[in-house]
């Protein structure tokens, strides 16, 4: 069985959101799947997975401190290269579109590519929800929230969601593919 973790930092719930979403996608195609907030993950946790998705909410442009933090957590995975080979995949959102959200998730691939990781393009065929929400970099969505995270509004739209979902399922299929031909460490 193929064993994805999927590890969110969400300020305002959105990408905790975006992140049920590439879960349920990654369950679709069989796979045994942990949700974790970035906090809670410790480096160790990540070892065991086949496959990992990171997600983030844009902050200033750049990735939630939450994220930050878990990034410095990992210098000993990055030294003992205990990611090298995995499969990778990222997801972002924002409060605006012109929130960073390109620039988060090239944060979040970066991270993983310094890890040794393989990061897995969110593409696919030019569905009405791909022309309109698509990003080939990750799963993202643009969430306007009200200026008090207290009293955040919206959520992720369905079209957003369902590439968030069959980007889980693609990353899991990738994950799956490599571990049966012997290529990943």
């Amino acid at each position: 069985m193929t064993h994805v973790s999927v590890v969110h930092a969400s300020l305002s719930g959105h990408t905790e959101t975006l992140a049920c979403a590439i879960v349920d996608g990654a369950r679709s195609v069989g796979a045994a799947v942990s949700l974790q907030a970035a906090h809670q993950v410790q480096p160790e946790d990540l070892t065991v997975a086949d496959a990992i998705l990171w997600g983030s909410s844009g902050y200033y442009g750049g990735v939630n401190p939450e994220m930050a933090q878990l990034f410095d957590r990992l210098g000993g995975l990055w030294l003992s290269g205990r990611l090298q080979g995995k499969v990778g995949g990222v997801f972002a959102t924002t409060s605006t579109l012109h929130g960073g959200i390109e620039t988060v998730l090239h944060a979040l691939g970066y991270a993983m590519m310094h890890q040794g990781m393989i990061v897995v393009p969110n593409t696919g065929p030019f569905t009405p929800e791909r022309i309109a929400y698509g990003c080939p970099y990750g799963a993202s969505a643009v969430v306007p929230t009200a200026t008090d995270l207290d009293t955040a509004t919206g959520q992720p739209s369905a079209g957003e969601m369902r590439l968030a979902y069959e980007y889980g399922a693609r990353v899991t299929r990738v994950a799956r593919v490599l571990a049966s031909t012997g290529q990943m460490q």
